[in-house]
């Protein structure tokens, strides 16, 4: 006899996306340091209980979230470098500015440095190649130019600049820097 699957029904789909949004609300205003499953619940307009069927422990959602808020992050980067050229560095640059500001950076950050999350948190090294080649298509230039492959670390440093109150400009200057050092050197086409 064929084995029955149990399919979720859309309220318990609607539920376990509350709860990853309350979880992500959490972490981006207190990071893990105020996290809590009750906070999550609180949040999510649901028992503590309902958390705990749906994410059989915290760090199992603390898991899933970190995946999704690496996935969520990578993404965004890729798409702004679907452009071409300063087009697509000014749409790379207000990206940052955005997770720098809205929170984004803090819930990764934290979930980076959470033992449990960390694997999870952490970029791929295809992700971080899938990075650069965008941006060397976005730019015309050869994706295995050397400076391609301090992108996503210049990245990410640029944007806990940001994060930690560097004046905007200055940071736009170093972003500006980097990117007009690397096309200089590269001789983009």
């Amino acid at each position: 006899m064929p084995k029955k699957t149990m399919r979720r029904s859309p309220d318990a789909e609607e539920t376990q996306a509350r709860i990853m949004h309350a979880a992500m609300g959490v972490l981006k205003e207190h990071g893990l340091t105020d996290w809590t499953v009750e906070e999550v619940a609180k949040r999510a307009e649901c028992a503590k209980g309902l958390v705990n069927y749906h994410f059989s422990s915290k760090t199992t959602l603390l898991t899933i979230v970190a995946t999704q808020a690496r996935t969520a992050r990578s993404t965004r980067r890729l798409l702004a470098l679907k452009h071409s050229g300063a087009d697509a560095l000014d749409r790379l640059w207000a990206t940052m500015i955005e997770e720098a500001h809205s929170g984004g950076l803090q819930l990764w950050l934290a979930l980076l440095a959470y033992p449990p999350t960390t694997g999870s948190a952490t970029v791929s090294a295809s992700e971080r190649q899938l990075l650069t080649t965008s941006a060397a298509t976005a730019l015309n230039l050869r994706p295995t130019h050397p400076s391609l492959a301090i992108l996503p670390a210049t990245l990410d440093g640029l944007e806990l600049e940001l994060y930690q109150g560097a004046p905007e400009a200055d940071v736009r200057e170093r972003y500006d820097r980097f990117w007009l050092d690397l096309l200089t050197t590269a001789g983009a086409g």
